[in-house]
Formats: structure tokens, sequence, C-alpha cells
């Protein structure tokens, strides 16, 4: 964790963090990948909202099942503060430099991230972010009618949200609430279809 904060609870920083700004930069960064390999770092340009607090690395998510010639990756921006509090398991980040006053671009470290699921890294990250669990719930709503494709589908959907907590260590109790809720609302409609 941050030096500055040595000494200070890790929940007490969790529940006062300004996450708001932070999310709103994650939301204004735009980056994309390069064709040809993944690079050490990326540059990003600054506008008034970026460099309000200016993300410290970007990480690569990708997926350990994905065949290594046809991988899929993709860009998050991320601050290291929030992601050090709630995971863990975190590998260990470079050193990111801080944003200088007049700075039109910064170059921020690119992390590869290997998870077991990348199509749901985007709702950990928002919700890490968020911390919204009625929001995260909403977008893990079971499908309403009695389908057993769908509800098979949501159930992975589920399951790739909880593998990604869980290899990175997320420490969050309304998280892992919303996400036993919906697996279990999933497995309910699953045992409906087969009656």
């Amino acid at each position: 964790m941050c030096t500055d904060l040595a000494g200070v609870p890790a929940q007490y920083v969790r529940d006062n963090l300004c996450r708001s700004s932070m999310r709103a930069v994650t939301q204004a960064v735009n980056i994309s990948l390069p064709n040809d390999s993944l690079p050490m770092e990326l540059q990003v340009l600054l506008n008034a909202v970026i460099a309000a607090d200016c993300p410290t690395h970007i990480f690569a998510v990708h997926s350990a099942s994905a065949v290594a010639q046809k991988r899929r990756v993709a860009l998050f921006p991320a601050h290291d503060l929030l992601f050090r509090l709630h995971c863990t398991r975190l590998p260990e980040l470079p050193a990111s430099r801080p944003s200088k006053s007049g700075e039109k671009a910064k170059t921020i470290p690119v992390v590869p991230l290997c998870l077991p699921s990348l199509e749901t890294f985007p709702l950990l990250h928002a919700y890490l972010y968020t911390q919204n669990a009625p929001a995260l719930l909403a977008s893990l709503a079971t499908p309403c009618e009695a389908d057993l494709l769908r509800l098979a589908q949501h159930s992975r959907k589920v399951y790739g949200l909880w593998s990604n907590a869980c290899a990175l260590g997320v420490v969050d109790g309304l998280l892992y609430d919303a996400i036993k809720a919906s697996w279990e609302a999933t497995m309910r409609g699953m045992q409906a279809c087969q009656t």
C-alpha cells in the first residue's frame, strides 16, 4: 500500500477513498492496444478530468483458457491504491511516476493480468470503483424465463466473476453476497426448468 498511509487501517482507507473521481477518470481514458505486441508502457493523453486523478497502471487482462495465438486482451485503466486495498493477491506492480503539472500526456506502465474470466472483469472493475452492490446485483439478474441454456450461460457469468474475485483475493463481503444471491437464484431457475 501507499507509504503515506502506513499505519492507517485498510478498512478506514477503503471506506473513505474518493472513488467517484477515480471512476470518472477510468471512463475518460481512451487507450487502445497496439496491433503487434503488448508494450510495457502506454501514453495517456491528459485532460482536466484525467489529470485530476490519473490512473497509475493499465491492466492488460487476458484469460488463461484462451489459445495463446488467439488470446484476447482488454485494457483497463487502474489506480494501484484502490486495487491494493481490495485485492490481496494482486501481482507486484511496477512503479508509476506521478503526474507533473502542465503535462499533456503521461506514460503509464502496462501490467499483464491473467484471470479466469476476461468477459466478467469489467463487472469486477466497475464494482471495485463504485462499491455499488445494487448495480452489481442488477447486472447479475437471473434471466426470468425458464430457458435452461440462458440460465447455464448466466451461471458461467456468475462463476466467472467469482473466479476473478478469488484469483485476485478480493476483500469485500458485499461483492460475495451479490455473487452468492445470483448463483442461488440461477440454480433455483435451473432446477425449476428440470421439473
